[in-house]
């Protein structure tokens, strides 16, 4: 994954959260997820 997607994906996540509405496609959040089970 690059990092321009990466930023796109934590700015969405950002603005999402503070809509209460995530907007991410499904599999960014499942690679989300498994990115924080790695920390």
């Amino acid at each position: 994954m690059s990092e321009d997607r990466l930023e796109e994906i934590k700015r969405g996540f950002a603005i999402g959260l503070n809509r209460c509405d995530l907007g991410l496609h499904k599999e960014d959040v499942t690679w989300l997820i498994s990115e924080v089970e790695r920390l």
